[in-house]
């Protein structure tokens, strides 16, 4: 016979024959174990716990704002040779962005290798006031070295960037003139990046700054990145009845970059311990909802519940069972 049709045959003589208007007068019945197999039904525990509340939602990637870094000009200069040429480029923290020509070095190089080879008196102090002159007019420590080493003067410095990330704006262009401190290059890391997220207002109200989040893109369909909820905005949406939930998701590799979509789901803990069963343990009859329990000597008889939230395959119990006990569970 259809195991799914005794499935629902049982079910319906739990309903209509051993629960009586109101709950009351409720008599305990014995399943043959044969029964019990062909129906698939199974026994499990009233558990106390936490019901977990999950969302899926979809968002799309953005930097964090807070890890930007500025590459400037050192000193007067012409742009050599660009290496990254448009914005949303990923780089790497030492990567070379450019190469600047900075002709106001040179002669003052010139006149510190002067300085410096003087067999006079006063020349070593010559030679450092020369030096500093270098450092003044932007020359960076390890080419004052190089020149040091080599004794060739150095007119090109190469601009590497800061961190590693995405170059978000990119300010100049091949052969252009830089004045000293101009900003050439925003490097925006990309350790964690963020995405906000729509949740249900009543689910919004249980999630909490630290929950846990794991998150899948169409672009990595293999990758699963891990992160928490960094915050909950605290307005609410009044056309969706939504909060936006703000998601902070690890990318130690650089995978996920600005503009992806993400789908993410997420699971709060936050509310108070309750009595859970299984979802398929909960019968619903034309007077209520009833559980059947399961007693020490093989019995079953059904209880009148009062059911709360339902969640990951467990439903809450607010009235009808205590922990501990035994319920069936069918399994359709």
């Amino acid at each position: 016979m259809n195991r799914k049709l005794l499935t629902a045959g049982l079910i319906g003589a739990i309903a209509l024959g051993l629960v009586s208007k109101g709950g009351a007068g409720t008599r305990a019945v014995e399943f043959n174990p044969r029964v019990q197999q062909n129906c698939g039904i199974r026994v499990a525990e009233v558990i106390r716990g936490r019901l977990s509340s999950e969302v899926i939602a979809s968002g799309t990637i953005v930097c964090d704002e807070c890890e930007v870094a500025l590459t400037q000009a050192p000193a007067n200069g012409f742009v050599e040779r660009l290496r990254v040429r448009a914005a949303r480029d990923t780089v790497h923290q030492g990567e070379v962005l450019a190469d600047l020509y900075v002709p106001d070095w040179f002669a003052a190089q010139v006149a510190y290798l002067a300085a410096r080879d003087l067999e006079c008196a006063g020349a070593a102090e010559l030679a450092k006031v020369a030096r500093q002159r270098l450092h003044r007019l932007g020359m960076p420590e390890d080419l004052v070295r190089v020149l040091e080493e080599t004794g060739r003067p150095q007119s090109c410095v190469a601009l590497t960037a800061p961190i590693s990330g995405v170059v978000t704006q990119l300010k100049v262009r091949e052969g252009v003139r830089v004045t000293n401190g101009a900003p050439l290059f925003h490097v925006n890391g990309l350790s964690t990046v963020y995405v906000d997220v729509d949740v249900p207002e009543r689910l919004g109200q249980e999630l909490r700054a630290g929950d846990a989040v794991s998150a899948l893109t169409a672009t990595l369909p293999d990758a699963v990145f891990v992160g928490k909820i960094a915050e909950v905005l605290p307005s609410v949406k009044l056309a969706t009845r939504t909060l936006s939930a703000r998601v902070a998701l690890a990318n130690p590799n650089m995978q996920l970059l600005p503009g992806m979509s993400v789908i993410v789901r997420l699971a709060s803990t936050a509310g108070a311990d309750a009595l859970l069963v299984p979802n398929e343990a909960v019968i619903a009859t034309g007077t209520g909802l009833v559980v059947t329990v399961c007693e020490d000597d093989g019995r079953f008889h059904p209880v009148n519940v009062e059911i709360g939230s339902q969640s990951g395959g467990q439903t809450e119990i607010r009235s009808g069972l205590a922990a501990g006990q035994k319920v069936i569970v069918f399994d359709t």
